[in-house]
C-alpha cells in the first residue's frame, strides 16, 4: 500500500485528487510541493524518498499527513478558493499561518507587526471563513 493510499483511506485527511486540492498545493513551500508531488505520482516509495532526503520514513509520513490536514482545513480552503476578496496582507498572513504553520510570533517578526495585530487578523480570518462556509 502506498502512502497516498493510506492518506486516501483516512477520512479526516482525504486524498490529493481534487482539482481544488491540487490548486492549494501550489501555495505550499517548494519542498512540501515536491514531497506531495512525489507522493501523488506514486512513482517513488516513501522508503525511497526517505533514503533520498535522509529523513526517517515515520517523520515523512507524519509530515505528509500534517500537510494533507492543512490542505483540507476549511480556513485554508476559504483563503485560497475565495480569498481574492480579502486584503492581500490578510490573505498572506492567513496562508502563512494556517497552511505553512508559522506561529503568531514568527508572523509578527516577519511582517513587522505586533503579535496582537497578527492575532486580530487571524481571528478575523477564522470568522470570515465561517461566513464563507455558511453561504456555500
Amino acid at each position: 500500500m502506498s502512502i497516498l493510499d493510506e492518506i486516501s483511506e483516512n477520512p479526516r485527511v482525504g486524498s490529493f485528487s481534487s482539482p481544488r486540492l491540487l490548486d492549494r498545493i501550489r501555495f505550499l513551500d517548494d519542498a512540501d510541493q515536491m514531497l506531495l508531488t512525489l507522493v501523488q505520482q506514486g512513482s517513488v516509495s516513501l522508503r525511497q524518498i526517505s533514503r533520498l532526503t535522509g529523513v526517517h520514513g515515520g517523520t515523512l509520513s507524519r509530515r505528509i499527513h500534517r500537510l494533507a490536514s492543512r490542505l483540507h482545513d476549511p480556513v485554508v480552503a476559504s483563503l485560497i478558493d475565495h480569498g481574492k476578496a480579502l486584503r492581500t496582507e490578510h490573505r498572506q498572513l492567513g496562508i502563512e499561518h494556517f497552511l505553512h504553520g508559522k506561529s503568531i510570533t514568527q508572523l509578527a517578526d516577519l511582517h513587522q507587526m505586533t503579535r496582537r495585530e497578527v492575532s486580530r487578523i487571524l481571528t478575523f480570518l477564522r470568522g470570515w471563513s465561517r461566513g464563507i462556509a455558511m453561504r456555500g
